[in-house]
């Protein structure tokens, strides 16, 4: 029998955001979900660190907590190759060209959509690739 780990939260000195450790993306039912879903309404923003997802496990995850909001940019520059639901933003360029959305444009605070009459609850950032520091 596989013996799964327990989902744990780590406060990371802020009051908005708290890592979340032991939740496998491989793995996870109901329950795990509803937990990460506990922890999400009472710190508004989760780290999973130092974990490789696909985005096919992205997507599947993210429909857990409603249906998908296509941002504007999706249909414009941000569009992934293969998945919709999926904002590419990326401050990289290939043959001269930007291999995302927004590049570093929208690196303050800011909120996603607000415009909608019912906008999302939530967005799923993944960072891909990340500096050192």
């Amino acid at each position: 029998m596989l013996t799964k780990t327990k989902i744990t939260t780590v406060e990371n000195g802020s009051s908005v955001c708290a890592d979340v450790v032991g939740f496998d993306f491989n793995n996870y039912d109901a329950a795990d979900v509803a937990e990460v879903r506990k922890i999400w309404l009472q710190y508004g923003v989760l780290r999973f660190r130092e974990i490789n997802i696909s985005d096919e496990q992205h997507i599947a995850f993210s429909r857990h907590f409603g249906k998908a909001v296509i941002h504007p940019k999706q249909l414009q520059e941000g569009a992934h190759p293969t998945q919709k639901e999926i904002l590419v933003i990326a401050n990289t360029t290939k043959d001269g060209k930007p291999t995302g959305a927004m590049g570093n444009s929208e690196a303050g605070w800011h909120t996603d959509t607000w415009f909608y009459e019912r906008p999302p609850a939530g967005a799923l950032l993944r960072a891909v690739e990340v500096p050192p520091t």
